[in-house]
């Protein structure tokens, strides 16, 4: 990924992004960390990297977030 690409957590169903993300301030490879809160609602998302510029560089394949907060057993 080149330097200043950013990362984040797109909701598949409405194509909305969420808050957050990370950003590469270095270009290359690695690991990155994208934090997902727990009041994010449930459902398909992917993760999607853009260049500083906005424009799309690579998109996971889709999976899901359940926060499902039924009763503890």
């Amino acid at each position: 990924m080149p330097g200043g690409a950013q990362i984040v957590l797109v909701d598949k169903t409405s194509g909305a992004a969420l808050e957050g993300g990370a950003v590469l301030d270095s270009g290359g490879a690695g690991r990155i960390s994208v934090p997902i809160d727990a009041s994010t609602p449930g459902g398909q998302y992917v993760l999607v990297a853009t260049d500083a510029t906005g424009n799309e560089l690579a998109q996971t394949v889709a999976f899901y977030i359940s926060n499902d907060s039924g009763p503890a057993l």
